[in-house]
């Protein structure tokens, strides 16, 4: 009977499972996976939804540029065309597209006018108006103004 009471239920192994160390230790392998495939996800689902066209504030501040001493490039957003129409002058000059505008500028600088106003139809996509900008600023002295509408 005393060799019955040195084994306890406690130290021998059940039948049918093993008996393990207890483990002190993380697996961090399938932790690294699961975050590699979110970071997968997440570029993916940046790259499917673009940032849509953000709509261009009212002005608080600035100075005027005189549209008299300026060259204006009217940008108008008509319903039916596939994108706004780009005239250049102050609404009234000749339709012009991207190529076109800095040779438009090119014969404003000849003219002593060295300010160039962009101005747009509230609902232009702004990304559009930033390609108006980039084709003016290939020319070397243009400064570019955004006309905007008063804050009143």
């Amino acid at each position: 009977m005393a060799a019955a009471d040195e084994y306890s239920d406690d130290d021998e192994p059940l039948p049918g499972k093993r008996h393990q160390a207890p483990n002190n230790e993380i697996d961090v392998a399938p932790l690294i996976d699961v975050s590699f495939l979110l970071l997968m996800f997440f570029m993916v689902q940046q790259a499917m939804n673009p940032r849509p066209d953000a709509d261009v504030p009212k002005a608080k501040h600035g100075i005027a540029t005189d549209k008299k001493t300026s060259m204006v490039i009217s940008i108008k957003n008509i319903k039916g065309l596939k994108q706004p129409k780009i005239v250049l002058g102050d609404g009234k000059g000749p339709e012009g597209t991207f190529a076109a505008i800095p040779g438009f500028v090119q014969s404003g600088l000849k003219l002593q006018k060295s300010d160039v106003i962009v101005q747009a139809d509230r609902d232009t996509p702004h990304g559009f108006v930033q390609q108006v900008i980039k084709a003016v600023n290939k020319v070397e002295g243009a400064r570019v103004s955004i006309a905007v509408q008063d804050s009143k």
